[in-house]
């Protein structure tokens, strides 16, 4: 008997080894991390609407991780919303409610125990779809907005005949230029600085932004927000869409860069052919009944008489209508409107 006890016990030890050195092989096996791609590099999202943002799995395979949730961050760190990791895992959708905090550009990353695990950041730009972009305000004192299109075609005596325009009734305007007007007209733009007038973006290029990537219309802002900033310290902080060709997407993106969308309520049509032996036609155009307080009123300073028609309408709005034309930036302040904040992502 007591040899059989014996043999019970040393089996059992046996199989206690066993297990013990089983388990302790478990414990010792690499834990292999999912990495993860996002399916889009580009995001647009609204205030108080859920947005989903989904990721993909590129080791799906091999990722040894334990159910774990994963955290969707921003640049700030902030934690924008976790989504329950179970392997093997294909793809992975956070669901995203966006908040007040969260609005204006957000550099996105996938965090899984303050490890990052995704190869690529994505972006995202939410906005405030219920705030209107900036084309008719209601001032607490009857004003216009003055936004004067430039482009590269503008020669030295139009731009001057603006300037002289302008000054005579002490009137400051919104210039907003290109970026090739910008390269090829530096000491132009730094006149109308030196004037005392406000700087507005028209896109490096002369695209229809509703039309392009989420990426390029933010290139497009950015670019020459960047380019005017290295070349005369100023960073405009209103973009016009060329063609007025825009949308809540395009109007999004800008806020996200920092600068308020802005889309003309009255257009002089000095550009168009057919109005260029037409001078009485746009005149009216911009001094009809249908320029009211709060109106932004847009003009190009390499229009058919451009000059002249600003003239008239300067002189009816100030002496006849009682309206005081101010920069659309001066606009948006008398409306109780602010710039979108400028992003800091920093880098």
């Amino acid at each position: 008997m007591k040899k059989l006890l014996s043999l019970l016990l040393m089996v059992l030890m046996l199989l206690g080894g066993a297990a013990f050195a089983e388990e302790n092989e478990e414990d010792t096996t690499p834990v292999v991390a999912p990495i993860v791609t996002f399916k889009s590099g580009f995001y647009v999202g609204y205030l108080d609407r859920e947005i989903k943002i989904t990721v993909s799995c590129k080791n799906k395979n091999s990722a040894t991780v334990p159910e774990k949730y994963l955290e969707l961050r921003n640049h700030r760190g902030e934690v924008l919303e976790r989504a329950f990791w179970r392997n093997p895992r294909y793809d992975l959708t956070f669901s995203v409610y966006v908040t007040e905090d969260m609005l204006g550009g957000n550099k996105l990353s996938v965090w899984l125990d303050g490890e990052k695990v995704n190869e690529t950041d994505s972006f995202a730009a939410f906005s405030d779809i219920s705030l209107p972009r900036v084309t008719r305000l209601t001032p607490s004192e009857p004003a216009v907005g003055v936004m004067i299109v430039c482009s590269s075609g503008a020669s030295e005596k139009q731009l001057t005949d603006m300037l002289n325009t302008l000054d005579k009734y002490g009137v400051k305007g919104t210039f907003y230029v290109t970026g090739d007007f910008v390269r090829r007209n530096p000491e132009r733009i730094q006149r109308i600085i030196d004037a005392g007038h406000e700087l507005g973006s028209h896109g490096n290029n002369l695209i229809n932004m509703t039309e392009v990537s989420y990426a390029r219309v933010q290139e497009n802002i950015r670019e020459l927000n960047d380019l005017c900033e290295e070349t005369f310290g100023v960073r405009p902080r209103l973009f016009c869409a060329h063609l007025g060709a825009t949308n809540s997407i395009v109007t999004a993106i800008a806020r996200a860069e920092g600068v308020e969308d802005c889309l003309f309520a009255i257009d002089a049509c000095d550009w168009s052919d057919a109005y260029k032996d037409k001078v009485y036609q746009m005149v009216y155009r911009v001094t009809s009944d249908r320029v009211t307080s709060g109106c932004v009123v847009q003009f190009h300073i390499n229009g058919y008489h451009t000059a002249e028609v600003l003239d008239k309408a300067l002189d009816n709005w100030i002496n006849v209508k009682g309206l005081r034309p101010v920069t659309v930036g001066e606009l948006m302040q008398l409306s109780g409107r602010d710039f979108p904040p400028l992003p800091d992502y920093g880098d």
